[in-house]
């Protein structure tokens, strides 16, 4: 897929939330971008239907990701080219806040959808993702606050079940037990201070699954990626907190290398200095030293100590202006 970072875990996660909703199933994917999550999808649905106004995002679509049970459609969100009633569930995940035209976006989506079909959409939340954070994404032209998504989604759906999203950096603990009801508890500390809350604390997004019929049981989600070809459990396990002394390590010994060398450096640059001052006394020395010069400008340990040159020419400049 043609995302990393922060963005793909969020974007991926949703898609393999959403597969579990659609097995055998028809699936219109609403603003399917690049194609990725359709074929996602595609993986367990008997047929998906991407769809995005982005000739250049439809192209690539269909030629990364063609196979029997995909196809990916040039259209509007606002306008779709489906009949009544054709798909069993409809997935749109970061569209909504991208147009304004919300009411037309879920007018069509109700139209396209089953009697008992299911919407699964997201949606950046407001108070999180904009008011709190100061972060202004110059992409997003109507962002929803979670009453309003809420309510939009309530204005078309009798059944909605409500989900909170955000990347996090902690340690998860699950209940096994099927005996028991689950709440999910957040716990944050903030130096001496431990806050707790149901639910998830202040999700980026907000995730929604919604239809006229009961909603189907959803669970708790992690999504996860190996990191650099290990398991996560194992990345982030009992070793890492080795791993990470071992590489301050290594940046000491390789800060110390590089002051090493930049004291080597100042002190061939005073013998130059030097030699330039003594070679004023005649032309012919004058000569010489510029042949010495151009041989050290040219060898091996020149070229090798360059980028620690570089790094101190820089370092200078921030320092002394």
């Amino acid at each position: 897929p043609e995302v990393s970072g922060q963005i793909a875990f969020e974007h991926l996660h949703r898609y393999h939330f959403a597969r579990d909703f659609i097995k055998d199933s028809s699936v219109l994917d609403v603003a399917c971008g690049e194609g990725y999550g359709s074929w996602i999808l595609s993986s367990a649905a008997g047929e998906v239907v991407g769809v995005d106004i982005a000739p250049a995002a439809i192209a690539h679509a269909r030629e990364r990701y063609d196979g029997p049970n995909i196809r990916f459609v040039e259209a509007s969100a606002a306008k779709l080219p489906f009949d009544d009633a054709v798909f069993d569930a409809v997935v749109s995940f970061e569209t909504i806040e991208h147009v304004t035209f919300h009411q037309e976006m879920m007018s069509e989506i109700k139209r396209v959808l089953k009697k008992d079909g299911v919407l699964i959409m997201s949606s950046p939340n407001k108070q999180y993702y904009t008011v709190e954070s100061g972060y202004i994404n110059i992409f997003h032209v109507k962002e929803l606050f979670r009453e309003e998504f809420i309510k939009l989604a309530k204005s078309y759906f009798s059944n909605i079940a409500l989900f909170g999203q955000r990347v996090v950096h902690g340690s998860l603990m699950v209940l096994e037990s099927e005996a028991f009801a689950t709440d999910f508890i957040s716990i944050v500390s903030r130096d001496r201070e431990v806050d707790s809350a149901k639910g998830l604390a202040k999700p980026l997004y907000d995730l929604l699954i919604a239809s006229d019929v009961a909603i189907p049981k959803a669970s708790n989600t992690l999504f996860e990626v190996a990191v650099h070809g290990m398991d996560p459990a194992q990345f982030y396990g009992v070793h890492l907190p080795e791993r990470v002394a071992k590489a301050d390590q290594m940046i000491v010994e390789l800060e110390g290398s590089a002051r090493v060398e930049a004291l080597r450096y100042e002190e061939s640059q005073l013998r130059g200095e030097e030699e330039l001052t003594r070679a004023h006394a005649s032309d012919f020395s004058r000569a010489a030293l510029a042949k010495e010069l151009a041989a050290i400008y040219h060898s091996r340990s020149w070229k090798i100590t360059a980028p620690v040159r570089w790094a101190k020419s820089i370092w200078m400049r921030f320092t002394h202006g």
